[in-house]
């Protein structure tokens, strides 16, 4: 009898432990029921003037009865958790940025960066020195008075290859014509200057040039002189031959008039 009292008294315990549990169960239930907040009233805006790389992009959460949240920016960097962040991105892209509100509910939306524009600081644009012009084999000197720079590329316009590194080089033209002289400083192509020289031809060149010219200006003025001969020469016509008028001296026979047979008869009676 003794040995089934206990046995009776231990699975009591263990239905006063199961019941416990399940009631601490359901007070747990209760109160996340209770506490629980629609996911309705969630919404954030994101500013920024381009969303380009490295601009800062700003979040303002709009969410009601929020007690803590996550922000993820797409982008593999580490979380946010404050009310309205600000946050920048590295490459462009299309990016997903969620935000979690009360671990439970979460919103997201899809922003697009652009690629970062290139700022150029006017200070440090090439500039130098040039003549208009130039002779054919006569000896020139440019004067650069770019500021902070380092190191110079320059190209005189007859190849496509530098010329010099130097910062005040000299060049000698070889072909006479409208030249491009460019220089390039830093080795920063986005702060190269272009500017154009006039190489004359030589003396003699000029001579024979100017004698080519005339001969050109010479044969075309007499081509245009035959063109004009043969467009505008008048053809004289031949004056038109009058109508022939024939005169005859011969006197023109005069008719008599003509009367009837009864007419006549009645005439000869009468009279």
């Amino acid at each position: 009898m003794e040995q089934k009292s206990s046995s009776s008294y231990i699975d009591k315990n263990v239905i006063y432990i199961m019941l416990g549990t399940l009631l601490l169960a359901s007070i747990v239930l209760i109160a996340k029921v209770a506490n629980h907040d629609p996911c309705n009233i969630m919404n954030f805006e994101v500013n920024a003037s381009q969303f380009r790389v490295g601009e800062i992009i700003r979040f303002k959460d709009y969410s009601e009865n929020v007690t803590e949240r996550q922000w993820s920016f797409g982008d593999s960097t580490d979380n946010r958790y404050t009310e309205n962040p600000f946050h920048t991105y590295s490459t462009p892209g299309t990016y997903s940025v969620e935000l979690l509100v009360n671990n439970n509910c979460s919103v997201s939306k899809e922003i697009v960066i652009k690629e970062k524009l290139d700022i150029i600081d006017s200070t440090r644009i090439a500039n130098f020195k040039v003549p208009a012009s130039i002779t054919v084999g006569e000896l020139i000197s440019v004067t650069d008075i770019t500021k902070k720079a380092t190191s110079w590329e320059w190209r005189f316009g007859e190849t496509s290859e530098v010329n010099s590194t130097f910062q005040n080089p000299t060049y000698t033209y070889q072909t006479p014509g409208l030249k491009t002289i460019t220089l390039i400083v830093n080795g920063d192509p986005r702060y190269s200057t272009q500017k154009r020289i006039t190489v004359l031809p030589k003396e003699e060149e000029k001579v024979v040039e100017l004698s080519k010219r005339q001969k050109r200006k010479s044969l075309r003025e007499a081509k245009r002189d035959r063109e004009s001969l043969i467009k505008y020469d008048p053809v004289v016509k031949a004056a038109p031959t009058p109508p022939s008028v024939k005169i005859s001296n011969a006197p023109k026979a005069v008719e008599k008039p003509q009367i009837s047979r009864s007419a006549f008869a009645k005439k000869n009676y009468t009279g």
